[in-house]
């Protein structure tokens, strides 16, 4: 992350802090992303230079508002103006893992080889959460090729407890 991005995270999550409404800025900065994602050539109108300020407010407007808080809309305003659109998703980023510290909470990817039945992933929660002692929201994934297992990357770290990764060790094992 740039410098100025970081800054720009902090600014925004001390506007956060000032106003209470750090959830509706995370909710907002996540829409904002989704569609920045979904449509690439979005990041080329709103960093180009030869398209007017207000062209860029009036779709800013048109695809946000009422969907995001008045906070995102002056923000990703402000990131056009400034033409640091490229910086969104680090400064999204940075904003995330910010707003999540600030409420003790853990977001966790996990990938397994097969889907995860309701009550799997209520005893996986519940151990992360036992074991990070924060809450944890978790993003679930399949991988066939984990053969068996799961793989969950939170907080930094990576618990590989695959199928896959465990034949892995065993060759290595009998080959070294």
């Amino acid at each position: 992350m740039t410098g100025r991005g970081r800054e720009y995270a902090v600014a925004l999550m001390e506007l956060a802090a000032e106003d209470g409404n750090a959830p509706a800025i995370s909710e907002g900065l996540e829409i904002v992303g989704e569609v920045l994602h979904e449509t690439p050539e979005s990041l080329d109108f709103f960093a180009s230079p030869a398209i007017s300020r207000a062209e860029k407010e009036a779709v800013i407007a048109a695809a946000f508002d009422g969907r995001v808080c008045d906070t995102v809309l002056s923000f990703f305003t402000l990131l056009c103006e400034k033409r640091k659109v490229s910086e969104f998703d680090d400064v999204k980023r940075e904003f995330e893992l910010m707003y999540r510290e600030s409420i003790r909470e853990s977001r966790a990817t996990v990938t397994s080889a097969a889907p995860l039945s309701g009550e799997e992933k209520a005893r996986l929660l519940e151990s992360l959460e036992k074991r990070s002692g924060r809450s944890v929201r978790a993003d679930y994934r399949v991988d066939p090729s984990l053969i068996g297992g799961l793989v969950v990357e939170m907080d930094g770290m990576r618990m590989d407890g695959s199928l896959r990764h465990r034949l892995r060790d065993v060759k290595e094992a009998m080959e070294g």
